[in-house]
């Protein structure tokens, strides 16, 4: 999924879509994530929650050039440009769906999608 992520980047930067416009969201968290976890996806740095706080309590980011956050944690944000990866699911649940809304909905003008083989025919069995 990394491989097509970052065909993902630069499809929109071939659009015409500058590298600031673009945010990726991972289906995963910290811990699982590998998106969240590496310093660059292809030939970008990645700008990410380092997962410490301030003193006053704000979050620390590294110092990267591509915004890479968790579907969650970018909840009521949005972004010109979103890819959604490392959607990886065997069962499309009812957290998986909310998963799916909460990532399609931040994206303002165009979505790319990477998903897992098993969670393309889940989606493509609830369509029926």
């Amino acid at each position: 999924m990394i491989i097509q992520t970052v065909q993902a980047v630069e499809n929109l930067l071939a659009q015409g879509y500058a590298l600031s416009d673009i945010v990726i969201l991972t289906g995963h968290g910290r811990g699982k994530s590998i998106l969240l976890n590496a310093d660059h996806i292809g030939r970008f740095t990645t700008r990410r929650f380092t997962g410490a706080y301030t003193r006053n309590g704000d979050p620390v980011w590294s110092d990267g050039e591509l915004m890479v956050e968790s579907i969650y944690r970018f909840k009521g944000q949005s972004a010109p440009a979103v890819i959604l990866s490392e959607l990886d699911f065997t069962e499309l649940t009812a957290q998986e769906c909310r998963k799916l809304f909460v990532g399609m909905t931040r994206a303002q003008l165009n979505l790319q999608i990477v998903l897992s083989v098993q969670a393309e025919a889940c989606i493509a069995n609830a369509m029926g």
